[in-house]
């Protein structure tokens, strides 16, 4: 059978991102390690691999031991062949960070102390990225992507920019407006849901098509997807729904922000809330959670009022959003998650209010204390090596 001479390089370009990819997800490999993994010839791993050295995406790095013939020779993606820069927006303060290709960070810098909107931030960003570019010596061209990390307490169009001239004027988003000056791709996303796809996978095995993240932290915000699609809301894909949430009775925000719940807490457990002393008080509650639930505790009884007060709002918050949207599972997140059994509490609430609906998946993720940078540099990253290929097809 012959294959046509674009057939071929599509094949060849496939094999290199494959290469590639299994070298990202094992950090470094031989020649025969690849061929294994891979199921291609060793005549056809050597080639390529000579290629993308060549090429300057991957290197030769160390040499291990023998196990009788010659040392195998380890080859890793080339650190310095590409950068990443990531744009950090809190409330108060912009940082950038640049990393090599092996996410390993090279560059810190403090862009403000205080957030910025519109075109002053703009300046601010590719300024900063220019003057990290000039300190490390990069070349535009080994610019591989952006990503700006959101806290969630902001709200990305704020950041939008206009662009003007004696003829129109126009709003960029800040994403749009670093794509088009430095010619790269630019991902935004908020922290805290940088890789939830990739959490929801991990506790689902799969990512269903109708499902919806809610946040439960100082604001209460979730993301929404059906039939696999992000829902937009004023083109934001986060929702603070604590906004949109009316009763007569209660303020829903109010009382199952963290700051408030907690406070509860400790109040019926005879501890002080101080700054301090925050991190030891929180490790006192999930130490004796036990204790609570079996009433060992003087004020057991009214800690489980606040939890079940707090459960009973959260499906009061699924029943509303069931009302307008298709929803097969919901995840729940954020620090109100942390509390030991309290999703199930919510699960077992949620449960008397539609007992007479078909099944919906509840599950949770613990608020993870980390800094969500890595995980957007490893989605810049994937996202350069796509396009790399992408290029080379073209």
């Amino acid at each position: 059978m012959k294959f046509k001479a674009g057939s071929l390089k599509l094949m060849k370009e496939m094999n290199k991102n494959l290469i590639l990819r299994t070298l990202i997800e094992n950090g470094k490999l031989s020649r025969a390690e690849i061929t294994a993994k891979v199921n291609l010839s060793a005549s056809t791993v050597s080639s390529l691999v000579s290629e993308l050295i060549e090429d300057e995406i991957i290197e030769e790095n160390s040499i291990g031991e023998s196990s009788g013939g010659r040392k195998p020779i380890y080859l890793t993606i080339k650190g310095n062949s590409s950068y990443i820069f990531i744009i950090s927006l809190n409330s108060n303060d912009i940082t950038l960070r640049v990393h090599d290709m092996n996410l390993n960070e090279v560059y810190h810098s403090s862009l403000s102390k205080k957030i910025i909107y519109g075109n002053g931030l703009f300046a601010i960003i590719s300024g900063g990225m220019e003057k990290a570019m000039n300190k490390l010596n990069i070349q535009r061209e080994k610019a591989a992507g952006i990503g700006i990390l959101i806290d969630e307490s902001l709200y990305a169009a704020n950041f939008n920019m206009l662009f003007s001239t004696y003829v129109f004027q126009e709003n960029f988003s800040i994403q749009e407006a670093l794509e088009y000056t430095f010619k790269i791709p630019v991902i935004s996303e908020y922290s805290g849901r940088v890789d939830i796809e990739k959490q929801v996978e991990k506790l689902l095995r799969e990512i269903p098509e109708n499902y919806t993240y809610i946040s439960f932290d100082e604001k209460i915000t979730t993301s929404i997807y059906t039939n696999g699609k992000a829902f937009e809301r004023n083109g934001e894909r986060v929702i603070d729904i604590g906004k949109l949430l009316i009763s007569p009775n209660v303020d829903i925000e109010k009382l199952l922000s963290p700051s408030n719940f907690y406070r509860k807490i400790y109040h019926c457990l005879g501890i002080e809330k101080t700054y301090d002393t925050e991190e030891k008080n929180t490790s006192f509650i999930l130490e004796n959670w036990e204790k609570v639930w079996k009433g060992e505790i003087e004020s057991s009884h009214k800690v489980k009022e606040h939890i079940y007060e707090a459960a009973d709002c959260i499906t009061l918050i699924m029943k509303n959003l069931l009302l307008f949207f298709k929803i097969d599972v919901f995840i729940l997140g954020g620090t109100l998650m942390n509390v030991p059994g309290f999703d199930n509490i919510v699960k077992n609430q949620f449960g008397k209010v539609f007992s007479d609906t078909k099944e919906i998946i509840i599950k949770s993720i613990p608020k993870v204390e980390k800094d969500n940078t890595l995980a957007l540099v490893e989605k810049v990253r994937d996202r350069y090596f796509n396009d790399f290929s992408n290029r080379v097809l073209d």
